[in-house]
């Protein structure tokens, strides 16, 4: 890019975009409720994680039992998700629904979540998805462009500045968000306020949010186009969707994350170089990421670290001979706030699935004829929405089964070509007649019904499927409205809850995720790295094709456990078999992050 600064050649806008209380925002738009009022999204009888700001405000915890949650703000609004029941074709807002009957479906939160990425795309390619309701952009080279056309084109002084760190450009922060601010600048302030107080006349000086002439840097500059952007991206969602976010904008994907959530909600956050170091000394230890597992509790323990200054007192050979060489080297710069970890792309999902697991069991084919129709129905509709989304196609539709002699086994049902997909029904009647033929399928704990190895190459094999499609001009924001709901404030059920419901539950990878560029890696190990996230909730990496998959897997396991509590039942992963993730937690949970690798 010509004339693009030297101090910006290898300097990084990143975004954080993360929607408020999104669950919580969906049913609030779907059903006009402003969002001052207080409300939290049930699923059957506990909140699930998102209770809006002003139901917080008024002292409703997340998960908080229905009559606790009433009692201590009465006029909270308690709105039930989706669920499909029996014989319905599409998720219905029913007034009463069922866990027997009834499985939830998180189909209204991913339309919004595609509305929303359809606005972020305008802006950026680099789209880093992490589940429903966030995201990484890479938008350096939309930021750098507005830089160059806007000042150095338009100026031709700042030729004579390519080479330095300082631009001179006047920024008005206080128009572009809440900016971070260094110790030195923040005890400068005290210092004018002090004079200021000292003689009773106004000391006129550059806010303390604003940089002066002759202290802008590139960096500064560049940041403040991003944080510009971003303002632009979260005016255009809710102005669309009436959907409102915070973001973080920085140079390093680890403080832009940090940032987003600094401020909450309808806030954006910007941190600028001079900065960084100060605002990350009371960042705790572990809640930076990939130092919130086992790594992060090794670390903290040997070097006895609360907080991310902790670690600034040892150098980087100090942790190098105590982690070796790469980990040491990761320690040392992610307590910093400084990471290399590129924005990777969110890619195609590899497989899909519908599930369910049972309380009371399924004794029988004719107690489970439901369950086959009711899974058929939701695979299918993910498995169209996929092809419409990225072109691709299964390979092997595969049932998976807990039955009460062990555990999950699996029964391959084969292909099914997209002339035989107009409807669910001959999914559904493959389903059935495979499933009944299992010798060992009664009674059961859990269902599954996963349609794997999602490609190009096998959806080119088989007839088009467009004309399954109906042109429609309503769009999946507007499809959530129209799904039909009775009743806006839902009644507690006296159904008990003890396993998890309905979301896929997902594979981890074993192998430890230290994403730097300076780590010397084999190539295998590198593209690993490329394709992998480390997710927040367990600190294992994640391909970055099952990254939505793996989330929503969390959003189940969360409101399981819950209402374990409620029935003051122990949680036992053991007693709550999950797809992938169980089998190999053993794995994940005696490996050492410690070992080098080659």
């Amino acid at each position: 890019m010509n004339n693009l600064p030297t101090a910006l050649k290898n300097s990084r806008c990143i975004l954080h975009i993360d929607l408020d209380c999104f669950y919580c925002q969906v049913e609030q738009v779907r059903l006009g409720i402003p969002f001052d009022v207080p409300a939290g999204v049930q699923q059957w009888r506990g909140l699930i994680a998102a209770v809006n700001y002003a139901a917080r405000k008024a002292g409703v915890e997340r998960h908080a039992d229905i009559a606790d949650a009433k009692k201590t703000c009465p006029e909270i609004q308690l709105l039930h998700v989706a669920t499909y029941g029996p014989n319905d074709t599409e998720p219905q807002y029913h007034p009463n629904p069922d866990r027997r009957t009834h499985k939830v479906s998180l189909d209204p939160y991913r339309n919004a979540s595609r509305e929303i990425f359809k606005i972020f795309h305008q802006y950026c390619d680099t789209i880093q998805k992490i589940g429903t309701d966030e995201g990484f952009m890479d938008v350096t080279k939309i930021v750098n462009e507005r830089l160059i056309s806007r000042y150095i084109d338009r100026m031709p002084e700042l030729l004579d500045r390519l080479e330095d760190q300082v631009c001179g450009i006047s920024i008005d922060w206080d128009s572009l968000g809440i900016v971070i601010r260094s110790q030195e600048e923040e005890e400068e302030e005290e210092k004018v306020a002090a004079l200021d107080d000292g003689d009773g006349s106004t000391t006129t000086t550059t806010s303390t949010t604003s940089t002066t002439t002759t202290t802008t840097t590139w960096g500064d500059l560049q940041l403040a186009i991003g944080a510009e952007i971003a303002a632009e991206i979260r005016k255009e969602v809710y102005d669309k969707l009436n959907y409102t976010c915070s973001a973080g904008i920085a140079h390093y994907k680890t403080v832009a994350k940090l940032c987003s959530s600094k401020n909450k909600p309808n806030k954006q956050t910007v941190l600028r170089e001079v900065a960084r170091l100060d605002f990350m000394r009371d960042v705790p230890f572990k809640k930076i990421r990939n130092l919130g597992g086992k790594l992060g509790s090794e670390v903290g323990a040997d070097l006895e670290a609360l907080n991310a200054s902790d670690i600034f007192k040892y150098t980087v050979e100090d942790l190098q001979r105590k982690f070796g060489k790469s980990t040491g080297l990761y320690i040392y710069n992610i307590c910093r706030g400084i990471d290399d970890e590129e924005v990777n792309a969110t890619k195609a999902p590899k497989s899909l699935m519908a599930a369910k697991s049972f309380n009371p069991v399924i004794k029988s084919p004719e107690e489970m004829q439901a369950w086959f129709s009711i899974l058929s129905v939701e695979l299918h509709s993910r498995i169209l929405r996929n092809y419409q989304d990225f072109g691709t196609w299964p390979k092997t539709i595969t049932i998976r089964y807990c039955s009460t002699y062990g555990g999950y086994r699996t029964k391959a049902i084969g292909s099914i070509h997209k002339d035989e997909m107009k409807t669910h029904e001959a999914l559904f009647k493959k389903f059935q007649h495979t499933y009944n033929l299992i010798p060992d399928a009664y009674p059961c704990k859990g269902l599954d019904l996963v349609a794997t190895g999602l490609s190009h190459d096998e959806s080119s094999k088989s007839y088009t499927l467009n004309k399954f499609f109906t042109t429609s001009s309503t769009s999946a924001h507007e499809a959530n409205r129209n799904l039909t709901f009775e009743k806006h404030t839902i009644k507690s059920t006296t159904t008990t809850t003890t396993i998890i419901d309905e979301i896929p539950k997902q594979k981890s990878n074993k192998t430890p995720f230290f994403p730097t560029k300076q780590q010397p890696s084999s190539s295998s190990r590198s593209q690993e790295n490329t394709n992998s996230w480390v997710c927040d909730s367990c600190n294992q990496p994640i391909p970055i094709s099952e990254i939505e998959e793996h989330t929503d897997y969390h959003f189940a396991l969360e409101i399981s456990q819950q209402d374990q509590q409620q029935q003051h039942i122990p949680t036992k992963r053991k007693a709550v078999p999950t797809t992938f993730e169980e089998e190999k937690t053993k794995k994940l949970s005696s490996h050492s992050f410690f070992v080098r690798r080659s």
